[in-house]
């Protein structure tokens, strides 16, 4: 979905981190950021378009005030990172290909038109494989062992 990776949300409401949107490098670590965020967004159960003004500290006091349970930043995110990929060793085993973690033709051969990356295209090959790094996965945009293994995920087979 469009809602999972929304990082121009934190470049227009200021929310940390932001990166600018001419620049490569930093835009892995948001990606992964801004979605395991967004999976906090949707374990709370609230409608994501208002829900953008929130930052984690208010997820995190509404759900240990819903929960009762006293979670802090770093468990809420670290659960939401399991969360993502649970998922994509979920689609993997289901048969969905690395190959297919990609923009359409037009995004990667056709030059933007206007904005602050006027005449630029989009340097996937480079923005995948530092993705995948990020994200603790391997070249082919399969998680590790070790980070399944960090995040508790070794029940899971492919």
């Amino acid at each position: 979905s469009h809602m999972r990776g929304y990082t121009i949300s934190n470049e227009i409401l200021g929310v940390k981190p932001v990166s600018k949107p001419t620049e490569k490098e930093g835009k892995a670590a948001l990606v992964k950021y801004v979605q395991d965020f967004t999976e906090v967004m949707d374990s709370s159960g609230l409608c994501q378009f208002p829900s953008f003004a929130l930052d984690l500290d208010d997820y995190l006091a509404l759900i240990n005030d819903v929960t009762g349970f006293d979670y802090t930043k770093d468990e809420i995110m670290l659960a939401a990172e399991r969360n993502w990929n649970l998922e994509r060793l979920f689609n993997l085993k289901a048969g969905v290909k690395p190959e297919e973690d990609k923009l359409p033709e037009r995004f990667l051969k056709q030059a933007l038109g206007k904005g602050p990356n006027k005449g630029n295209t989009f340097p996937m090959d480079y923005l995948i494989k530092n993705y995948y790094k990020v994200r603790g996965w391997d070249a082919r945009g399969i998680p590790t062992k070790e980070t399944i293994k960090r995040l508790g995920l070794d029940f899971f087979s492919l």
